[in-house]
This record gives C-alpha cells, structure tokens and sequence, in this order.
C-alpha cells in the first residue's frame, strides 16, 4: 500500500499507538506491524511452549530505548534472553481442556479425559477414562473415532464449525 498523503496534527509528547485507516497495517522500523496496541491475553505454560517452539525461541531487543515517560511495568526493555525452560505436565493441560472436552460416544460423555498424545499440535488424541474409547480431533475440527474392532481410525465428522476447538483458547 502506498502512502497517499501526511497530516500533521498539533500534538506535545510520545506517540505509542499509530493508527491506519481501514488495514491498521504497517511498517515501523523494518517490521511489519498490525493494530499496534498492547494487551494482556492470559495463557498456559502449555501455550508459552508451543510459541516458545513455534518460534524457536523468544527475541528480545534493547536497541531502542523507550521514551522516559514509558511505563516500565513489565514493558521495560531486555538486554538477556533467557534459556530457562517452560515445563508442564499432562494433568495441567487436561485441567485447562476440561472445560472444553467430552468424550464424543454417545453412550458416554464424560468428561474424564486423558490426553494422549500431541502430534506437532495439528492432532491432539484422546482417551476417555470412563469408556476407555479413543478419538482425536485435527486442527480443522475433524473428528476421528477409534473402532476397536477393525483397528482403525474412522473419520467421524468434518470440519464441524459447533466443535470445541482444542487449539487455541478464547482471549
């Protein structure tokens, strides 16, 4: 997108929200950026490792000082990137999924649920406690039953826009 015209506005002090009409888009000191403004979203260890992961690692920069009326309330800059490792277990993730997860036989329902296994985060397999049945759901909301008899995954539904969706939390 090109830039169709500059204003200046009459205005004393640090600017730290930018505002673009229509996209909020753009670029600021050779990075991309969208909807500058800063949130607080809680979430899991679980969720800090996947991004931890995702993005090999953290990057933090002091290269530019902050205005000297910036809050520093944990906005303050970062000279070190830690290496510390963010640990969690099985029965943290299922506590923060139970919410969200039920056993999809309808001869059960339960909620007691065991996660299995966490396949790059595009799969995630289940085992009901109660039943002792398995499935997993994709990325995309399809869900997979496990047939005991013929040993095989049977896709169940596709791409249910009503499922829960067991990658990422409401913020």
């Amino acid at each position: 997108m090109k830039i169709k015209s500059i204003t200046t506005i009459p205005f004393e002090g640090f600017v730290y929200n930018l505002g673009v009409e229509d996209d909020e888009s753009y670029i600021a000191n050779c990075i991309a950026v969208h909807n500058c403004r800063c949130t607080t979203i809680p979430i899991t260890k679980f969720e800090v490792s996947r991004l931890i992961e995702k993005n090999d690692g953290l990057e933090l920069s002091d290269d530019e000082p902050l205005p000297p009326d910036f809050p520093d309330n944990g906005f303050g800059k970062y000279s070190e990137i830690s290496n510390d490792t963010v640990n969690f277990t099985n029965e943290e993730i299922i506590e923060s999924l139970k919410e969200i997860v039920r056993c999809p036989y309808e001869t059960c329902r339960s909620e007691d649920i065991k996660l299995e296994s966490i396949d790059e985060f595009e799969t995630k397999e289940f085992k009901c406690n109660t039943c002792l049945n398995k499935f997993k759901m994709t990325k995309e909301k399809e869900l997979y039953l496990f047939d005991k008899v013929k040993n095989e995954w049977s896709k169940e539904r596709e791409k249910d826009p009503t499922a829960p969706d067991f990658f990422t939390r409401e913020k």
